[in-house]
C-alpha cells in the first residue's frame, strides 16, 4: 500500500483560501500529467461525520469553492475557498482528504491530514 502524505492545513474564517500543490511521481520526483484527472476532498468535523462541513471538486464552479487544475502537464492544482466561503464558518479543528480519480478510473486517497478553521481578528 503506498503511503498517503499528510499535511496540516489553516483556513481563516473571512479570508480567500487558495493552496497549491504540485503532484509528483514519488519514484521519479517529475510533476504528474494531470489530463484526464478529477479531484475531490471533504473536510469533516471528525472522519465518522456523515455531513461534511465543506466539498471541494473538479472541475471549479462559479461558487468560489473548488479544486482547480491548473497545469494538468505540470501537475498543478490549486485548491480554493473564497472569502464569501470561509465567511460562513465556524473556529474549530477539523480533518480532511483528498482524492483523485485518474483518466482510466482509478481512485486514490492521495492527501490527507487536519484543517484548522480559525477566527481572525481583523473583520
Amino acid at each position: 500500500m503506498a503511503k498517503i502524505t499528510s499535511y496540516t492545513y489553516t483556513i481563516r474564517i473571512g479570508d480567500d483560501f487558495r493552496q497549491k500543490l504540485t503532484l509528483k511521481d514519488k519514484e521519479t520526483g517529475n510533476p504528474l500529467n494531470l489530463s484526464g484527472y478529477s479531484f475531490k476532498m471533504e473536510i469533516r468535523e471528525c472522519k465518522s461525520n456523515l455531513d461534511p462541513i465543506l466539498t471541494l471538486e473538479s472541475p471549479l464552479g462559479i461558487s468560489g469553492i473548488g479544486i482547480e487544475i491548473d497545469d494538468a502537464i505540470n501537475g498543478n492544482i490549486f485548491l480554493i475557498i473564497s472569502k464569501n466561503i470561509t465567511k460562513d464558518l465556524t473556529d474549530t479543528n477539523a480533518v480532511y482528504d483528498l482524492k483523485w480519480t485518474t483518466d482510466v478510473g482509478q481512485v486514490t486517497t492521495i492527501l490527507e491530514g487536519n484543517i484548522q478553521i480559525l477566527e481572525t481578528v481583523t473583520k
